[in-house]
């Protein structure tokens, strides 16, 4: 496969995502997606959105990071195409993060999340959050809405865009427009973006990394 060297040139300056046209899939003749050179990892490129999501609920800092995968079905690719992680905060929560590109991705398990905690556990179950005590019994279903407009969380998005997805976007604005911060700040961002480097690093030298190995 070519790999990505010199400028890529657009047809347009609006041509810089292939999910809007596929003329700017290619990098020099390659599918960006598809070349390490380009998109950094396939965990920076696709996993990242649930990595800045799990990052900023713990809210501390990283100790160490380990991971293991490779590209063993999309053999297309130099990206690789599934990955374990493992990471280790300071203040002892520790994060299992499997991720697949092979995997079908559609389905009430498609991405699923769940929080263990000492007391019991959280997991979204349609739109709701259930919460099970470790005690035993039937789970506590709580709702998450809050005081976003209704038309925002029922507005139809994209096969791609939930509700949710939508709602941070509207946020997002939100905050530019009045000058009130974001609850994920680019901090939270910038460092979820260093754990993904972390982990390629780790699969790719196939060792445990400390946070410190990459600059801040």
């Amino acid at each position: 496969m070519p790999r990505a060297t010199g400028q890529v040139q657009f047809a347009s300056g609006n041509l810089f995502r292939g999910d809007w046209n596929p003329q700017s899939w290619r990098f020099n003749g390659a599918i960006w997606r598809f070349l390490t050179a380009a998109a950094g990892s396939s965990l920076l490129e696709d996993g990242i959105h649930e990595l800045d999501v799990i990052h900023w609920l713990v809210g501390a800092r990283v100790a160490r990071v380990y991971a293991t995968g490779g590209n063993n079905v999309l053999k297309q690719r130099e990206t690789i195409d599934h990955a374990v992680l493992a990471i280790d905060y300071e203040n002892g929560v520790k994060v299992n993060f499997g991720f697949s590109l092979f995997a079908p991705n559609t389905g009430p398990n498609a991405r699923e999340m769940t929080i263990i905690g000492t007391e019991g556990n959280l997991q979204p179950v349609a739109n709701k959050i259930a919460w099970r005590k470790r005690s035993g019994g039937q789970p506590e279903m709580i709702d998450p809405s809050d005081s976003t407009p209704t038309a925002v969380g029922s507005k139809p998005v994209g096969k791609d865009e939930d509700n949710g997805t939508y709602r941070q976007l509207m946020a997002f604005v939100n905050s530019i427009r009045t000058g009130q911060p974001g609850f994920p700040d680019g901090e939270v961002g910038k460092e979820a973006i260093k754990i993904s480097l972390l982990a390629e690093k780790s699969l790719r030298e196939r060792r445990i990394v400390a946070w410190n190995e990459l600059p801040s």
